[in-house]
Formats: C-alpha cells, sequence, structure tokens
C-alpha cells in the first residue's frame, strides 16, 4: 500500500512540473536586469550576476541587457527578485513574468539567518532557485530565434516598460503577497495563507513577535482543487475541505501518509 502511496505521490509530482515546464519551455530566453530594486547599485553584492548564472545552470539562456540583441521581448521572460526581508531574516523570490507583465513562475520563498549581506542574499538565492531547479527545464535554442523574422512595434515597447516599472514599484510595497489572506491554527499555532496570481503562500508565526516566516508555497495541479505543495524542497499535495480548512499530506517516520489539517480561523 506504502508503495503505491508513492507512486501516486511522484506521479502527480512530475505530471504537474512537466505542466510548469512547458509553460515556460515555451520561452525562447530570460532577461536579467542587472540592477535589482531592492538594492543600491548594479549587480551590488553580484547578486545578479549569480541570478544569471544559475538560471543558466537550471537550463535558462539567460541574458543582461546588452545581450539581448534584437530579440522580441514577447519571446522570452524578465525576471525579478523581490526581497521580504526583516531585521532577523534574509527572505528572498524569483519571478517571471512576460511581456505583458503576467507572473508566469513564482519560486519558493529563500530564507536566511546569516547576518552578512552578501553571504545572506546569496544563501537565500540559492535556496529560492531550488525551485526552479525542480523544473528540469530546458529552452528554446536562441539561433531558431535568430532567424525568424523581427517585428518591432514601439508602442507595445513604451507599455510594456511603464507597466514595468507600475508593477515592481506595487512589489517595493508587498502590495502582490497581500491580495488575499486567511489565518489557520495548527497544533496551537497561528499560520497565514496569502494568495497571489493563483498561487498560496503558508506562513507561520514566529515565537515571541508578530512576524511570520514562510513554511511552503501551494501551486495548482491539472486536477481540479489539487495543489503541489512545496517546502523545504519536498513536494506532496495538498487541498482544501468542504470548510475551506487547508489538508496536507506529509510522510511519517514510518513511512505512512499522514494529512495535516491546517483549521481556518472564522
Amino acid at each position: 500500500m506504502k508503495r503505491w502511496i508513492w507512486v501516486f505521490v511522484l506521479v502527480f509530482i512530475i505530471s504537474n512540473t512537466a505542466t510548469a515546464q512547458k509553460e515556460l519551455s515555451d520561452y525562447y530566453y530570460v532577461l536579467v536586469p542587472q540592477q535589482f530594486e531592492f538594492l543600491k547599485g548594479k549587480d551590488q553584492y553580484q547578486l545578479n550576476t549569480l541570478t544569471r548564472h544559475l538560471f543558466k545552470n537550471a537550463g535558462f539562456n539567460a541574458l543582461f541587457q546588452e545581450e539581448l540583441e534584437n530579440f522580441p521581448r514577447c519571446e522570452g521572460l524578465t525576471a525579478e527578485v523581490v526581497s521580504n526581508s526583516n531585521m532577523f531574516f534574509t527572505r528572498l523570490r524569483v519571478i517571471l513574468k512576460d511581456c505583458e507583465n503576467r507572473v508566469v513562475f513564482q519560486s519558493v520563498e529563500g530564507t536566511t539567518k546569516e547576518k552578512d549581506y552578501k553571504k545572506a542574499y546569496h544563501q537565500a538565492l540559492r535556496k529560492a532557485f531550488q525551485s526552479i531547479e525542480m523544473l528540469q527545464l530546458k529552452q528554446k535554442n536562441l539561433e531558431e530565434l535568430r532567424a525568424k523574422p523581427i517585428l518591432v512595434n514601439q508602442n507595445t515597447i513604451n507599455r510594456n516598460t511603464i507597466a514595468n516599472k507600475v508593477v515592481i514599484e506595487q512589489n517595493t510595497k508587498n502590495s502582490t503577497f497581500e491580495i488575499s489572506e486567511n489565518r489557520y491554527l495548527f497544533e496551537g499555532e497561528n499560520y497565514s495563507l496569502k494568495k497571489s496570481a493563483g498561487t498560496f503562500f503558508l506562513y507561520r508565526k514566529a515565537s515571541g513577535n508578530n512576524t511570520f516566516e514562510e513554511v511552503g508555497v501551494l501551486t495548482p495541479t491539472s486536477r481540479e482543487g489539487m495543489y503541489l505543495f512545496v517546502s523545504n524542497g519536498k513536494s506532496t499535495l495538498a487541498n482544501f475541505d468542504t470548510n475551506d480548512n487547508l489538508i496536507i499530506d506529509t510522510i511519517d517516520a514510518s513511512g505512512n501518509t499522514v494529512q495535516q489539517i491546517y483549521t481556518l480561523e472564522k
């Protein structure tokens, strides 16, 4: 019985990873900016260079602006690294957007308590990229894009530039992560579930203060009502019952499937 449960979970993970991979693989490249909004200078702490390097290792054609040539913008994605850090934790998330500023992928939030800024940013970024590496993605060959005819619409470029600026300003205020929120209880602890662009982010209230630390991310699967829950690099399934309680499947020390039920506070 245990074996079939593991097979079922594995099939779901592979199936939904393949779905995400197909969507991202429709693009030829990812554009990495040379300065992120939360930093004070170009490639500060070499974080932009590291981002480009990690994208390449994950199967993307990662480019800086000067490497973009005349590639159509809608054939590629734009990468953003967003900071949700505080005085106790450094927290980074990687976001991929299309040319119309729609979010097509959000990584898990990489978190570290490291105090040195450069080490902290690098550690948090590498942790965030674990969910990207899990996709095992391979983008299209750039030579195919070079062979395509180039059609440039200057009005579209201007609109996209303005939209990019607006969305970045919104993200700086953390509005992206506060679209909707529910509070839950599990084993006597308080949790917060925030929804953004169809994705749920589960946070646990830290003991002794009012801050919340991320536990994991729920992304929808091809099966209605079923979610893929990723936490600490591990994946499992999750769903909501008729009372909107959150149910996450876990495997205990004996290898048995156990359901963790997070009760919605009303």
